[in-house]
Formats: structure tokens, C-alpha cells, sequence
């Protein structure tokens, strides 16, 4: 008995361990310290039987393994702490499918999480929530919705420490989604929601910075402009310390909208050319233009035709590397500028171009403003019909849309086409905004406890 216990002491704790299993371990290891199979040769251990043991040669003597666990400073203890087999290839997978995602290649990043099956706990719950950004991306709402519930779910079922921001993302995500389908109301509750689930002591200022862009971004949709300036300003000194984090360049197109709709021009430029910096330096395009086209616009209300000029000129030689919306949005502001300088048809061609645009990025927020701007460019033609017309078309696009501030420029600017021409349309026109307003100062003073938070209501389903 005594000899069959001394053997078994004396046997190495690899002995029963499959070789190949030990030596993926052992080159894992080796590769993750930055060394060469020269590094480790030396008396007693050739650069073949590195290769041999690396590759699960079983006839590799055990003394050989020794040798090479000694000199990696590896032991029993090191190997039982390893991975489950499989966690590295999902770790890899799930990073190169949000590469492929952040780099704005969402099928291509769908396709990389298809490759692999579905694992339990942590990697389920993230699997789940990337897979929910992708749909996102693609338009495919309901089954990121279904997606993101899924992640919020397990995630909830994971200790706390385990991982900090999956319970946050899914509730980004979902409040996104409700935005996209005009729900502002309830979008801005899942933000705020995800804003008290993330830890802001543990970094993903990405994450951050989206969660405030949603909650400025609903609260500019239900016409709070001033609350939506005073969220950007919260979280400001954030975005100065973290200048090129992901996440930070949205959050100076928002302000300098902002401050575009609330006429202050000299702000509006002033972040619009800090976020086109920053956008430059990073090679961001997309960006680029979209802050170009804010340039644009806050130069042509500040009466700058020279400046808005030359930001039109970029906006044109741009155009064919942006999306069909961005496009959109430079056509628009295009048919300003000719209608600002007079000439007709000029205008009345650069709206028809972004109205196409629009139905091709099939954005009907974008269609609205388009008819917004080419009606106002009518009506300085003294063109009322034609105005009233356009107005119109842009209501009737809004009617599945829940956008306060747009439905409100646009019935007043058809209260205007009517003034002193038709009484009765004008005065049903101002009794639609009269309504309207009414109906706005109910909503912002609705208390937030009257809607079932997200917890209660939304993962009941």
C-alpha cells in the first residue's frame, strides 16, 4: 500500500492530463508572454521537442514537460485556473464581431456570432446583446427588442461584480429602440434607467456618452430643450477628458443642434468646429459631414453667406462617401441657401435631391424637415399653395411619428400660409396648436410614476 501511495506522489500531476489538451495550454501561455521556441531551449529541452510537446506528441517523456512547465513557471494550480475549454475561441469570436460591428460592418459581425453556439451566463447575456446591437443597426427591431430583453434577463441572474454594463447597454438599446418608433417618452424612462444601472467608476465611457446623447436626444424630441442643454452640460467635462472616446463626437452634434434651435449661433459654431476637429483627427467621415452641414446651417441663420458657402462646398464634394440621410440633410440645406440668395430653381432641384434621398435612407423625420424647408422656401416665393401643399405632405408624414417640435414648426408655418387668405383654415390651424400646446404641457408635467418602469412592465413579456 505504501509503495502504490509513494508512486503515486511521485507521479507528475499532468500524468493523467491529454497531452494535446497541455500543449494548446503550454503554447497559449508561451505566445501570451511574447516568447520564441528558441527562448526556452536550451540543455536538456531542443526547439523540436518544444514543438513536439506544443503540439501533443504523446511520446514526449514527462520528464521533457517538466522541464518546459518549470521554465514557463507553470504548475497544477496555474492549470486548474485556465478557461474552460472553448471560452478563448468565444472570447476571440465575440471580439472580432464587435470589431466588425464598431467598424460599421453589423452583417458581417451577425455572420461571426452565427459561427459560434451559444454558451450560459456571462457569454450568453453578452452574446445576446451584441447580437441585439447588430439587429439594431440593420433595422430589424423587433428581434434586437427580443434580443436585448434576453440579455437584460440573464444578465440580471449574474452576480453583480461579474459584469457591470451588459444591464445598462440592454436598456440604451431598448430606449433607442422605442425612440426609433417615435416613443419619446418612454424611451427617455429606459435611458434614465440604464444611466442608474451603469458604473461610471468602471470606465465604458462609450457607454456613458450614448446613455446621455439618448437622454438630451429624447428630451430635445419632447420639446425640453433647456433640460436637453443642461443634460449635455452635466456630463461635459467627461467629454473634455475623454476628447477621441468613442461616443464623444455624437454628443457635440447633438449640442450644436441644440444651441442651433435655440438661435444661439456663436455656441452652435463653436462646438461644431471643435467636433469637426476632433472628426478630422480620427478620420471620421460620417461625422465630418454632419458637422459640416451644422456649420453650414448655423452660417447661413448667422448671415455668414460667405462661410456657409464654403461648408456647402465640402458637403458636395463629400457626398457620394455618406450615407443616403446625410445626403439628405446637405440637399436640404442647399435648397436654404439658393432659396436665402433668390434663385428658384436652384432650390426647388436640391429639394427634390434630398427628397429622394430621404425616401432612399427611408427616414420619414428627414422627409418632414424636407418639406418643412421647401415649403418655407415656397412661401418666400409667395407661393401660399405650393406652400400649404408641402406643409401638409409634412404633417401627413408625421402622423405615425410622435416629434413635438417638428409638428409644431410645421402647423405654424401653415397657420402663416393661410393668414389672410383663408380665415377659416387659419383659425382651425391655430386651434390645432392651441390643442397641441395644451396637450405638450400635459406630457412634461406627467409624473414618471404613472408609467411602469421597465422592470415592472416591459420585462413582464
Amino acid at each position: 500500500m505504501e509503495n502504490i501511495l509513494r508512486k503515486q506522489r511521485e507521479e507528475p500531476w499532468f500524468q493523467e492530463v491529454s497531452p494535446v489538451e497541455l500543449g494548446k495550454w503550454i503554447r497559449q501561455q508561451r505566445r501570451e508572454r511574447g516568447l520564441r521556441l528558441e527562448d526556452l531551449a536550451g540543455v536538456g529541452l531542443s526547439v523540436a521537442t518544444i514543438s513536439n510537446i506544443e503540439r501533443g506528441i504523446p511520446r514526449v517523456r514527462p520528464k521533457k514537460f517538466a522541464l518546459l512547465l518549470k521554465k514557463l513557471k507553470l504548475g497544477e494550480k496555474d492549470w486548474q485556473k485556465r478557461p474552460a475549454s472553448g471560452e478563448s475561441g468565444w472570447k476571440e469570436t465575440l471580439y472580432t464581431a464587435e470589431i466588425f460591428l464598431r467598424a460599421g460592418h453589423p452583417m458581417e459581425a451577425l455572420r461571426e456570432l452565427e459561427r459560434t453556439g451559444e454558451t450560459g451566463g456571462l457569454k450568453s447575456s453578452r452574446y445576446h446583446l451584441l447580437k441585439g446591437e447588430c439587429f439594431f443597426r440593420v433595422g430589424n427591431l423587433n428581434r434586437a427588442e427580443h434580443c436585448f430583453l434576453l440579455a437584460l434577463r440573464l444578465s440580471q441572474r449574474e452576480p453583480p461584480e461579474s459584469e457591470g454594463h451588459i444591464e445598462a447597454a440592454a436598456y440604451c438599446g431598448l430606449g433607442e429602440i422605442r425612440g426609433e418608433e417615435g416613443d419619446w417618452k418612454r424611451a427617455l424612462l429606459l435611458t434614465e434607467t440604464g444611466l442608474k444601472k451603469v458604473d461610471s467608476r468602471k470606465g465604458e465611457s462609450r457607454l456613458l456618452f450614448n446613455l446621455w446623447r439618448n437622454r438630451a436626444r429624447c428630451l430635445l424630441k419632447l420639446g425640453r430643450q433647456w433640460e436637453a442643454l443642461s443634460a449635455l452640460r452635466m456630463v461635459w467635462k467627461s467629454v473634455d477628458r475623454n476628447p477621441f472616446s468613442e461616443g464623444a463626437l455624437p454628443l457635440f452634434v447633438l449640442r450644436a443642434r441644440i444651441h442651433l434651435g435655440l438661435n444661439q449661433y456663436a455656441e452652435a459654431l463653436q462646438f461644431a468646429r471643435e467636433g469637426l476637429n476632433r472628426a478630422a483627427a480620427e478620420g471620421k467621415v460620417g461625422k465630418i459631414f454632419e458637422l459640416a452641414g451644422v456649420l453650414a446651417e448655423a452660417s447661413l441663420m448667422n448671415g455668414d453667406q460667405e462661410r456657409a458657402q464654403g461648408y456647402l462646398r465640402l458637403l458636395a464634394r463629400m457626398g457620394d462617401s455618406v450615407p443616403a440621410a446625410e445626403r439628405a440633410r446637405g440637399w436640404t440645406l442647399l435648397g436654404k441657401y439658393h432659396t436665402r440668395h433668390r434663385e428658384w430653381r436652384e432650390a426647388s432641384v436640391s429639394f427634390e435631391r434630398a427628397r429622394s434621398l430621404g425616401q432612399e435612407a427611408k427616414r420619414p423625420d428627414l422627409l418632414a424637415r424636407v418639406y418643412l424647408a421647401w415649403g418655407d422656401s415656397e412661401q418666400a416665393q409667395k407661393n401660399f399653395t405650393g406652400a400649404i401643399s408641402r406643409y401638409e405632405e409634412g404633417l401627413r408624414i408625421l402622423a405615425d411619428l410622435r416629434d413635438p417640435m417638428l409638428e409644431r414648426a410645421l402647423r405654424l408655418q401653415l397657420a402663416r400660409s393661410w393668414e389672410g387668405r383663408d380665415e377659416k383654415e387659419f383659425l382651425r390651424c391655430l386651434r390645432k396648436i392651441y390643442e397641441f400646446e395644451c396637450g405638450r404641457r400635459e406630457v412634461k408635467s406627467d409624473p414618471s410614476d404613472e408609467v411602469s418602469l421597465p422592470e415592472e412592465g416591459l420585462l413582464a413579456r
